[in-house]
């Protein structure tokens, strides 16, 4: 849908998972070599001075890992991007969740709405039937004042239910 696709708490996580492939990638590397070169009694004094009577080393280096720490890197690294996932698709439920009860809200609302106009309609034909038959004599005019008064209230009824669908919009 689209609020899937576009939502911007759902593209952080996207881009979290970038981040935590590359970690992953990164676990399943070996170790490092480190060459270094070190020099002492560069300084020196006498017959020593100078760069001939220094000392020079050159070392080679490396962790050594014992057990199946390099296997097991990548696999902390899945396990972090696989709880990722799953929280990712909360999310995504979540929001799925809220397009619906809002779409259901919106959709009770204006059922209520079309509820409310007919009643007004009715109300309002029984008002000119009543007015009718008053004047052909054919009731008393408390039928009438009746009818008006159930036609007002519907209306009252119809304005205050869309003043209290508006405020809840909100």
């Amino acid at each position: 849908s689209r609020v899937i696709s576009s939502h911007p708490e759902l593209a952080v996580f996207r881009y979290t998972e970038e981040a935590l492939q590359a970690e992953a990638d990164i676990a399943g590397q070996r170790p490092p070599l480190t060459a270094s070169l070190d020099a002492e009694n560069v300084l020196g004094t006498g017959g020593s001075a100078g760069v001939r009577g220094a000392e020079r080393y050159v070392s080679l280096a490396s962790v050594l890992e014992r057990g199946d720490k390099r296997g097991a890197r990548p696999a902390v690294a899945d396990r972090s991007i696989n709880a990722l996932a799953l929280v990712r698709e909360g999310r995504r439920l979540d929001l799925l969740a809220e397009v619906a009860r809002r779409y259901l809200a919106a959709a009770a609302m204006e059922a209520q709405a079309f509820i409310w106009a007919t009643a007004v309609e009715r109300r309002e034909r029984a008002l000119e039937a009543a007015a009718s038959r008053v004047a052909a004599g054919g009731a008393p005019e408390s039928v009438r004042l009746t009818a008006m008064a159930a036609a007002v209230a519907a209306r009252g009824v119809e304005r205050a239910g869309r003043a209290a669908t508006l405020d809840t919009t909100r």
